[in-house]
């Protein structure tokens, strides 16, 4: 630990003066190339710069190869030596990235392996480095800590993970086959009280049951729209799920929707212009607003009515009360469209004054953020896709990124002004679909007029793409102009 902490003391002090790049070998050759090198990344914003080789180094001093638990990363509070449910599960873009995603997928399994019928089928909020459940948090089957939103938050990050990757074990495995099939099953029915199908945190079960992710009220939450939220998100995660492994999942989607739709006509506070964010232990609302709830309840992809959503999207640009809260904003806005806001609030997140920026869930959240929001890279594995939609907003003009490791691939890109792609592909083959957020019927591929497909995003836009086998060693530019 104080060689940790020694690492951690100097990526702080120094990581903006380092150009030296560190070791980082890849986990498996499925998801990132043997020894691939550190991402570098150049742009027009010095922020940007700094700031992406900050986030680099930083999340890496919280990576152990060797420890009893297997591989694993920091995903909690500094220095405690152990991972989150809830942190963990916003860590995996960043962390895939990376090069960790064994690091990952060991750690989910972990979560997955220890659900328990004794627990009334919660896991372990936090594991230590030493495979046993932190210390501060449980004390026995019948005293710990746990947020009822995890279960549902993990299982929508194995699927995330297995678009990321493709490795069947998301879907094969029977730990984590068990896993969603007591989550959506056993788990709602023991944690409804009243039989309403909402999970819910009686007074009685103390902290061994907390109603959300929000830890600072000064009442108890009986149901939060957060978990309203994770549970739609863990349902509509089962339902892709089932569908990846070849079966139907449409059960899982009509509850999902459902429970939206149902969340839509009785959690809207018409006064506050805002959904209620709890539901008390007597049967009422929670007036007011409580930021934190909001953001997750977006996050999670709940609200689908669009006024009330972007009316939620306005209100949460408030910010929440912590670093941990805000370092969804970012993911919420470039997953609602709202580039502008989301690199701004990337940005505030890559501040080097920013209070409890080594709190590891900013760094993995804004490598994340930078390649998956801001330059619009998305894997999708099980189909062979590399899509990359650039969303460079806030001033972010033009962005060159080096030894991308995607699969069993590594590529720069380069980015103009969101009319200009170029590829350069180092090492591998896939199938490549530039996407450019406006409607025109033909992009230049390599200087080539070519006619484009079309497709409408979340917010109603028409969007034009290609698609193109690209190969070794070739380079590739798609530009909405000649």
């Amino acid at each position: 630990m104080a060689k940790l902490k020694h690492l951690l003391l100097l990526v702080q002090v120094s990581a903006f003066m380092l150009s030296c790049s560190v070791k980082s070998t890849p986990d498996n050759q499925a998801s990132s190339p043997e020894s691939s090198p550190l991402m570098a990344l150049r742009s027009n914003k010095e922020w940007l710069n700094n700031g992406f080789k900050w986030a680099q180094y930083q999340a890496k001093a919280y990576v152990q190869d060797e420890a009893p638990v297997g591989k694993w990363y920091e995903a909690g509070l500094p220095g405690r030596g152990s991972f989150c449910m809830r942190d963990v599960s916003h860590q995996i873009v960043g962390a895939h990235f990376l090069g960790l995603d064994n690091h990952t997928t060991n750690m989910l399994q972990k979560f997955a392996a220890n659900i328990s019928e004794s627990r009334d089928w919660c896991s372990y909020w936090e594991i230590t480095r030493d495979n046993r459940p932190t210390p501060v948090d449980y004390t026995s089957d019948d005293d710990f800590w746990y947020n009822l939103p995890a279960n549902f938050d993990v299982m929508r990050a194995c699927f995330q993970m297995y678009v990321l990757t493709g490795e069947e074990v998301y879907i094969q495995d029977p730990v984590f086959q068990k896993f969603y099939a007591i989550t959506v099953n056993e788990y709602v029915r023991q944690w409804d009280s009243n039989a309403d199908g909402l999970l819910d945190s009686p007074s009685e079960k103390g902290r061994r049951g907390l109603g959300s992710y929000y830890e600072d009220a000064k009442e108890r939450i009986f149901t939060g729209a957060d978990l309203v939220a994770a549970q739609y998100a863990g349902y509509t995660a089962m339902s892709s799920i089932l569908e990846a492994s070849g079966k139907d999942g449409i059960k899982w989607t009509q509850k999902a929707d459902s429970l939206a739709n149902r969340f839509d006509q009785e959690w809207w506070d018409r006064e506050q212009n805002a959904y209620y964010p709890y539901l008390k232990e007597n049967g009422e609302m929670a007036s007011g607003q409580v930021i934190g709830i909001q953001i997750l309840s977006a996050y999670f992809g709940l609200i689908k009515e669009e006024a009330r959503l972007q009316s939620t999207l306005d209100l949460i640009n408030k910010g929440g009360m912590n670093v941990e809260e805000n370092s969804y904003l970012a993911d919420v806005y470039y997953q609602y469209e709202r580039d502008a806001l989301g690199t701004m609030n990337l940005k505030a997140n890559l501040d080097p004054f920013l209070n409890r920026k080594t709190y590891p869930e900013v760094s993995f959240a804004a490598v994340g953020n930078v390649l998956n929001g801001l330059l619009g890279i998305r894997p999708n594995a099980p189909e062979n896709i590399l899509e990359i939609k650039p969303r460079l907003s806030y001033g972010v003009e033009e962005v060159e990124l080096n030894n991308l490791a995607v699969w069993n691939a590594l590529l720069d890109v380069y980015f103009y002004k969101n009319t200009t792609i170029t590829i350069k592909v180092k090492k591998g083959s896939f199938k490549w679909q530039p996407v450019f957020k406006t409607e025109v019927d033909f992009l230049w591929v390599n200087g080539v007029k070519t006619p484009t497909f079309k497709r409408v995003n979340i917010r109603g836009k028409t969007e034009s793409y290609v698609t193109l086998w690209v190969k070794q060693t070739e380079k590739y530019t798609v530009s909405m102009h000649q």
